[in-house]
């Protein structure tokens, strides 16, 4: 794995977090913005290492109605550049959102992982600002 610590050592020069390290669990977890939680984790999948990038955002109370238009995103986003994972963590005021994507390695420079962070900021952006559907 010192070829991921390397590529670690890259993206954070990259986004200017110089010595950026996996924690003990070999996850990172880095506060983007306010209340924005973004988590990169190293796993293995069908013989391929992959990066499992997840961005997570507080919905509180309107989680409900949030997920469905989540759901009903990410489902028109599931082919290429982007297949969408999503989860909810937390309760009441404190629930939160989490949409993951899968980022191979092979090859992995910083700028796909950049892109696929901004892909899903840019993806919660339009899941935050979608007026709630009339019940």
């Amino acid at each position: 794995m010192a070829w991921m610590d390397e590529f670690l050592t890259e993206f954070g020069a990259h986004v200017g977090i110089s010595g950026l390290r996996w924690n003990a669990q070999g996850v990172i977890r880095l506060a983007v913005g306010p209340d924005h939680l973004l988590t990169l984790e190293p796993v293995w999948r069908r013989d391929q290492q992959e990066v499992l990038v997840s961005l997570g955002r507080p919905v509180g109370h309107d989680a409900g109605q949030r997920v469905r238009i989540a759901l009903a995103r990410a489902h028109a986003a599931r082919r290429a550049p982007m297949s969408l994972q999503l989860a909810v963590g937390g309760s009441g005021a404190d629930t939160r959102l989490i949409a993951t994507t899968r980022l191979p390695c092979q090859g992995c420079t910083p700028q796909p992982l950049v892109d696929a962070i901004d892909r899903l900021s840019r993806w919660f952006d339009t899941v935050m600002t979608q007026e709630f559907p009339n019940a």
